[in-house]
């Protein structure tokens, strides 16, 4: 077995096993369909922003790492896709790959909301 085989093969049992830091994802193509991966998902700091419209937003940014097969991961992820973690969706804005891994940055934008205390999230 080659070095690069084993390796993807080691991620998948190892770093993609919920029972150690993996979690369901379902993973959304552009094109259509569904399907549910385990990922290891790390989120990075909020941060605030505004948008195209020069709105206040909340910016969630965050990496994900799943498998490059079509059995444990994604075969072929596009910057239009999406991701549910945690019953909330997330825009696909970059990935990389790496011996059998896609290296997503995954994003999620929310609008903020002008109160008399300040900012709130817009529902």
């Amino acid at each position: 077995m080659a070095l690069s085989t084993q390796i993807a093969a080691d991620f998948v049992s190892a770093m993609l096993n919920t029972d150690e830091f993996a979690q369901s994802v379902t993973y959304l193509p552009a094109a259509g369909g569904s399907a549910v991966r385990n990922a290891d998902f790390q989120e990075q700091p909020r941060t605030e922003d505004r948008d195209s419209h020069g709105r206040r937003v909340d910016v969630r940014s965050g990496l994900l790492f799943i498998a490059t097969d079509a059995t444990n991961g994604v075969a072929a992820p596009a910057l239009d896709d999406e991701v549910t973690i945690g019953g909330e969706k997330w825009d696909l804005v970059s990935f990389s790959t790496h011996g059998g891994v896609h290296e997503m940055t995954v994003q999620r934008t929310t609008l903020l909301d002008r109160g008399a205390a300040g900012y709130r999230f817009q529902r």
